[in-house]
């Protein structure tokens, strides 16, 4: 895929955003639950594992295994590359779930790291600090949103802005570019929108759907990324 960086779109550790869909409308029916199993883009592919309460337990790509443990609010992602270590990230969330704190540890002694510390207004993310390990101060970036109740503006700590627009008529779910995005480049999210993201900055966005509405494409610029599903 092309690389695509956006100010502060990092990549909710306890899994994927879950994609909801039932066979019926009957009450009675068992609501079936979809989360990403594989992203391809190009000659890049990231495959989800998952553990028997459908959080993420492991993401693997060609030259790379990050492996999730959990205990209680805290969640840690080790990752390896070609068998070595690489980096650990230690996530805790708050009572309502929100990732709270990220901590990335660049080497295995964990000297070397860097600190994400979220605030939120309800469930909508507001500010992340960073900080890191050399004690160089620290970099705020915030969150405006929209009263639709989508994510309109990132503004990075250096003034730069990146603005989002959505699809009014397509509901958010987990093939969402964001959403995908974020799972393979940091193997979490912090907020999730009401809708499918349209446009990112200056990237246009579109989506092909399979036959239960599920996002099987996705085409950003001239990248092609399909995903595909685990349900239970």
């Amino acid at each position: 895929m092309k690389k695509m960086v956006y100010p502060a779109v990092a990549l909710l550790v306890t899994g994927a955003l879950a994609f909801t869909a039932s066979c019926n409308k009957k009450d009675s029916t068992p609501v079936q639950v979809c989360k990403v199993q594989r992203v391809v883009s190009g000659n890049e592919s990231y495959i989800f594992s998952y553990d028997d309460q459908f959080r993420i337990s492991k993401i693997e790509t060609p030259d790379k295994v990050s492996s999730y443990s959990y205990n209680g609010n805290q969640s840690t992602i080790l990752t390896t590359s070609s068998g070595s270590f690489s980096n650990k990230r230690i996530i805790t969330a708050n009572d309502a779930g929100l990732v709270q704190n990220v901590k990335t540890e660049s080497n295995t002694s964990g000297t070397i790291w860097n600190n994400v510390t979220y605030t939120y207004n309800g469930n909508q993310v507001a500010t992340s600090v960073s900080t890191n390990s050399t004690g160089l101060g620290s970099s705020t970036t915030n969150y405006v949103w929209a009263s639709d109740g989508n994510l309109s503006t990132i503004i990075s700590g250096s003034g730069g802005t990146t603005d989002f627009n959505y699809y009014s008529d397509q509901a958010f779910q987990e093939g969402d570019f964001l959403n995908v995005f974020n799972l393979i480049q940091n193997g979490y999210t912090f907020y999730m929108n009401k809708n499918l993201v349209k446009t990112a900055g200056s990237n246009p966005i579109t989506y092909l759907f399979d036959a239960a509405n599920k996002v099987n494409k996705i085409n950003v610029n001239s990248s092609v990324i399909q995903v595909e599903y685990t349900c239970r």
